[in-house]
């Protein structure tokens, strides 16, 4: 079967190319489709520039959807400001830097004076992170942007990202033109819309090319650059044989996906012959280079992906996916379903060929002894059955029963006694979709679709649970090491559980079963924001926020006055209740509260007491999610996953950090931002660029470094200490010593790169031993550098020894008593208004001086009187 790389629903075109990306994980690019065809051409002379780097163009950042006929040739563009190419942010290749924008529209205008001398023409654009282009009002090309003919809204967000090539040494995509059906004699109009992924992108880029070919000996544009070859724009065929003879072929078919090919679907092989030999041809673009991947069957989760972890043609940094790089030629492909053989056989495959094995391998045809078989397990055992896959979006009804015994031994055929009855769920997560081991959301109901609130695992009752799948991490603990270090503190992270899952029979591994962050009585304990709090002390709390990415649970929210470090803008996201569900002026007094917090802070007398940032948060919890952050060392830390709620002011009507969430990329396990090495803040590596500026402006404020470094010293001398998290580790290890041969017989990745890793550790105890000594080596490093200088002592103000200097309470304050109760007999009564009579008058060493003021007045009387009656 021969398929042209294209956008499905545009099969009829005459000919379409592949928007290709080269290095972006996981990325289904949407197809770049035009409408030009190859014709007859006459001898072409030589190759001309009309548009290129440095071309004047008309350009405009929308605040509103222009109006539709911009792309044609009569609109005046005369109001928009003018600029050459290319366009961005300013990181080396951009002529105009403009502001942050979530869009921008071009126009650049051209006069041809031969049409009949244009033999080809080929648009080119290298863009980031979509766009379409029009040439006299007519789509001429798109990526990343939907399907040809679609709408894209000025303010729109793209479902994925996409990087420019040429800063880097690539190619752009090429798009060929027929010159006499795109062009005219005469005034001619390229109009061109590029698109970010979104207001938080820290990048955009447009450099717009337009190259034509011409018979006439004279020249008439600019010279193309260097890059540009004519070459490029011819197509090239790659066969694909795969032998199919191991497998049980799904009746949904054998697809290509991964990478740019998008999901199982769009590529599909055909064995027309029945010799399990499947075949498919693909037309593909000069210099194509790519990541793919063989499916068996048309599956949405990649549960039907081929394994080749670990074999010579899979690329671990990339999901294990096969490359197709730098395609120059047509060639043919000749290989095995989840091997890497170059001739087209299938060789012998060892594993567990044990069905009843959790480790049952399909694939295999020879049984190496590997099986490994729940027998019985001292964690919760949770299966889950659909009847049809489960997806990223939306969630579909399935059942789920936990058992979980109280004599701590679960199998498979005990009766659920904890819950058996209906969910519905979903894939959750951004780059761990791509793992093989997925994690998922889900929430309980009852038989007609409400919320059914249960307790499961000796967590409180609620609904919305998560179902967290450590792949990377394969020590399987990190999320639970800092969530228990946060809960020995105080904290209130997630609860948690680790049990082993099943779905639809199939084995899945350890997980951690989790609450979701909410608001509720045992969750995120803040009042309850009904619609029609919108005045007084009822609008002033009930909020959840977040910095997150602005993909997948994106819920609306607001942009800072502040930028990022790095000066990108800092979005601020409502995650409970989401922006949508806000009433105009809670959504209104939230982002006014939290900005005039960011003002304080910003502002020349942020560390004031009174006028500063004190006023608005709970600086112990800023500085605890500082140290979650730091001690982790987590690449994601400040800028991903970054909760935070506010009060309602009677109930302290501060801003709070947390709940803590989503670790499993620190502890050393990501080798991005330097966040592996156990030496360095994370808040100063390269990362820092993408931080809001909370955190750092904090730490200028001497009280506040001070606070940092008296309760790093109180933890570590007591929850903290080595000792306890060796404890903890020894526990976690215990708890996890037999479930985890389950989890890696059934996903095997101990001695393999898995990416992020730094450290690839041969066995699980290799791997929990990396996991301590880092541990050990980051808080030695953090002992010595926490900035700040502690000072102790009462910080109650109601006590006898308040001390307005100490910055961190060390439990030495001291009961006033009642100084009324002049003979202390637990009363205030006529027998000490007698005993001050009898002083009346004194000045020295007077036992009845209430006041405090070295005398016995009228004032200590008085001061006695308004407590009479009062037991002490």
């Amino acid at each position: 079967m021969s398929r042209s790389v294209g956008n499905p629903y545009f099969q009829d075109m005459e000919r379409s190319f592949l928007s290709v990306q080269s290095g972006l994980r996981g990325t289904w690019l949407a197809c770049m489709v035009w409408m030009a065809v190859f014709t007859t051409q006459a001898q072409t002379d030589h190759w001309e520039a009309v548009v290129q780097d440095g071309t004047t163009w008309h350009y405009l950042i929308p605040t509103a959807q222009p109006i539709q006929y911009w792309i044609e040739n009569n609109f005046n563009d005369d109001a928009w400001a003018v600029g050459p190419s290319g366009f961005g942010y300013g990181d080396g290749d951009d002529a105009t830097v403009v502001p942050t924008t979530t869009s921008i529209y071009l126009r650049h205008e051209f006069t041809m004076d031969n049409l009949a001398s244009i033999e080809e023409a080929v648009f080119a654009i290298d863009y980031d992170d979509g766009f379409v282009a029009y040439l006299n009002g007519t789509e001429i090309a798109r990526g990343n942007c939907g399907n040809p003919g679609d709408l894209v809204a000025w303010d729109a967000t793209l479902s994925v990202d996409q990087e420019a090539v040429l800063y880097s040494g690539g190619t752009p995509d090429y798009v060929n033109l027929d010159p006499s059906s795109a062009l005219v004699d005469g005034l001619n109009t390229l109009a061109i819309e590029v698109h970010n992924v979104g207001p938080g992108s820290s990048d955009l880029t447009a450099r717009p090319f337009l190259f034509l070919g011409t018979s006439d000996e004279a020249q008439t544009f600019g010279t193309p650059p260097v890059w540009f070859s004519p070459a490029f724009a011819d197509t090239h065929f790659v066969t694909f044989n795969l032998n199919m003879s191991n497998e049980n072929v799904s009746p949904e078919g054998v697809y290509l996906a991964g990478g740019p090919f998008g999901p199982p679907g769009a590529y599909p092989f055909t064995d027309d012959d029945g010799d399990d030999v499947w075949n498919l041809l693909l037309e593909l673009p000069h210099g194509f280079t790519g990541h793919y991947t063989f499916t068996n069957g048309a599956c949405q989760d990649w549960s039907c992906k081929e394994n080749i972890a670990g074999l010579d043609c899979a690329d671990p940094s990339h999901w294990n996916d096969r490359l197709l790089d730098n395609v120059a030629s047509s060639f043919t492909v000749s290989t095995c379903f989840a091997q890497c053989t170059t001739d087209g056989t299938c060789a012998a495959i060892q594993g567990c060929t044990d069905p009843n094995a959790i480790n049952h391998f399909d694939a295999a045809t020879e049984d190496d002894g590997s099986c490994v078989y729940m027998n019985e397990s001292t964690l919760p055992l949770v299966q889950i059955t659909t009847d049809t896959p489960i997806l990223d979006d939306p969630r579909i009804v399935a059942n789920m029963k936990v058992t979980n015994l109280p004599a701590g031994l679960n199998t498979l055929s005990d009766e659920p006694n904890e819950y058996n009855g209906q969910i519905t769920i979903e894939i959750r997560g951004s780059s761990s979709q791509f793992f093989p081991k997925q994690s998922y959301a889900l929430e309980t109901q009852d038989s007609t679709g409400a919320n059914n609130n249960v307790p499961l695992m000796g967590m409180p009752a609620e609904n919305d649970w998560i179902l967290h799948g450590p792949y990377s991490d394969k020590t399987l603990m990190r999320n639970a090491v800092i969530y228990e270090r946060g809960t020995a503190i105080g904290q209130s992270p997630p609860r948690r559980r680790y049990c082993e899952l099943y779905i639809n029979g199939d084995y899945r591994g350890v997980y951690m079963f989790m609450e979701n962050i909410k608001r509720d009585d045992n969750r995120v304990d803040i009042a309850t924001l009904l619609p029609t709090d919108t005045a007084g002390n009822e609008v002033t709390g009930g909020y959840i926020m977040k910095v997150d990415r602005i993909q997948g649970d994106y819920e609306g929210g607001w942009n800072s006055p502040y930028p990022k470090l790095g000066g990108e803008t800092q979005q601020i996201q409502m995650h409970k209740p989401e922006a949508d569900d806000l009433h105009p002026l809670q959504l209104a007094y939230i982002e006014d509260h939290f900005t005039a917090f960011e003002h304080a802070l910003a502002g020349p007398n942020f560390a004031d007491p009174v006028l500063g940032y004190a006023p608005y948060i709970d600086a112990e919890s800023f500085v605890e999610m500082y140290f979650a952050n730091e001690i982790t060392k987590n690449v994601d830390a400040y800028r991903l996953s970054q909760y935070f709620y506010k009060e309602k002011d009677s109930d302290g009507g501060k801003i709070v950090m947390g709940p803590w969430w989503d670790f499993n990329l620190g502890f050393g396990n990501s080798d991005g931002c330097d966040s592996y090495n156990t030496n360095g803040f994370e808040s100063n590596t390269g990362c820092r660029v993408l931080h809001p500026f909370w955190f750092e402006r904090l730490r200028e404020d001497p009280n506040y470094r001070g606070l940092t470094r008296c309760m790093w010293d109180a933890y570590r001398a007591d929850v903290w200490s080595d000792e306890a998290i060796d404890a903890m580790i020894d526990s976690l290890a215990t708890v996890l010593a037999v479930p985890s041969v389950r989890d890696h017989a059934r996903w095997p990745r101990l001695g393999q790169y898995v990416w992020p890793n730094v450290f690839i550790g041969q066995t699980y105890d290799e791997e929990v031993q990396f996991l301590r000594d880092w541990i050990d080596d980051r808080m030695a490093w953090l002992d010595a550098n926490i900035e700040g200088d502690c000072v102790l002592g009462c910080t109650d103000p109601e006590a006898c020894n308040y001390d307005s200097d100490a910055l961190y309470d060390d439990g030495s304050c001291e009961d006033c008593g009642c100084p009324q109760d002049i003979d202390n007999d637990g009363v205030v009564t006529v027998s000490d208004i007698l005993a001050a009579l009898s002083e009346f008058g004194c000045t020295s060493g007077c036992t009845a001086d209430v006041d405090g003021d070295g005398q016995v007045t009228v004032s200590d009387f008085l001061d006695i009187l308004s407590v009479y009656g009062n037991f002490c």
